[in-house]
């Protein structure tokens, strides 16, 4: 993550030593691709993928970087029809959200619950 923070903050040589740590971790010989944020991004989501693949990140990564539509669809049909049916007409995604649970909104006058649900 603090990888991540710096290359969205434009640091990408402090970006690139968090990869390291990560590389460095796994056996891997450092980082020798170009200082850019999308050098630095290829990376970091190949290091993400490969290190969350069995604790159920991946969904959210992809979900924050705006790649999770994309991915559905060219990896699972199924998922990615389920996904499409949550589109609403602003252009959102009722399953990006979990809903907010009744009780909360029940307890708190000021919590509208999450569009689509």
């Amino acid at each position: 993550m603090l990888a991540e923070a710096q290359m969205n903050l434009g640091n990408y040589p402090d970006a690139a030593n968090y990869l390291n740590k990560i590389r460095e971790r796994a056996n891997l010989k450092d980082y020798s691709g170009a200082l850019t944020k999308d050098g630095i991004f290829a990376d970091l989501e190949q290091q993400r993928a490969v290190e969350f693949w069995d604790e159920g990140e991946r969904f959210y990564d992809l979900r924050r970087w705006g790649l999770l539509e994309e991915t559905l669809k060219t990896c699972d049909a199924t998922k990615y029809a389920n996904y499409i049916s949550g589109k609403l007409s602003d252009g959102t995604n009722k399953y990006d959200y979990f809903p907010i649970p009744a009780k909360e909104i029940q307890t708190n006058l000021l919590c509208t619950q999450s569009a689509g649900w």
